[in-house]
């Protein structure tokens, strides 16, 4: 049996789409281009990690936004999904019910947030979902033995795989992943269900 570990917001949940709403609507400013939602949804933006300072907002702004959601009980449960991640959120529903251990990492803070994390995953078809609130993702993929591992941040793929773990580690593609460089046991996927396909044969 497989011990699957996934990552949520960039590999299940777009993140980026509702953050970058909330940017615009709590500051009154759309420093992203008109056309930002178009290249997300064509997978060509953001171009960096930190892209709201990259557009430039400020600091004082990225608290605003982050103390909406932090203080917000439904900002996580209502987010947007990524392209296929219904399909592949059931997929790892049937994977659970035949007795593989699926679970999510996902650094979320804020009221409620792994409640709210679970109300989005049963929302996508995953009854009685493992989450695993965490910033530091290592030390958890150890403890519960996973043997394949899917994220989308370039720090934490590139320390999972530096710790030559015996899994399976999958990089979901995405452009503010794109330039680094990556141990060679890093295998760039578009979605979870070409990881599941290519490391648990489903």
């Amino acid at each position: 049996m497989q011990k699957i570990a996934c990552d949520v917001d960039g590999v299940i949940a777009q993140f980026n789409l509702d953050y970058g709403r909330l940017f615009i609507e709590l500051t009154g400013e759309n420093r992203f281009g008109e056309d930002w939602e178009d290249r997300l949804a064509a997978n060509t933006f953001p171009e960096t990690w930190n892209w709201e300072s990259a557009a430039g907002y400020t600091p004082e702004q990225v608290k605003k936004v982050w103390r909406e959601i932090t203080h917000n009980d439904g900002f996580w449960s209502g987010l947007s999904e990524l392209p296929g991640a219904r399909d592949a959120v059931r997929k790892l529903n049937h994977m659970a019910n035949l007795g593989h251990d699926i679970y999510f990492i996902t650094n979320r803070m804020g009221i409620r947030a792994k409640h709210q994390t679970e109300i989005f995953l049963y929302g996508l078809g995953m009854n009685y979902p493992t989450v695993l609130v965490a910033a530091d993702k290592l030390p958890i993929l150890k403890s519960i033995g996973a043997n394949v591992f899917i994220d989308d941040k370039p720090e934490t793929v590139i320390e999972v795989g530096n710790a030559k773990l015996d899994l399976t580690l999958y990089l979901r593609d995405a452009p503010y992943n794109r330039t680094q460089e990556y141990p060679n046991n890093v295998r760039r996927v578009a979605g979870v269900l070409e990881a599941l396909k290519d490391g648990c044969g489903v």
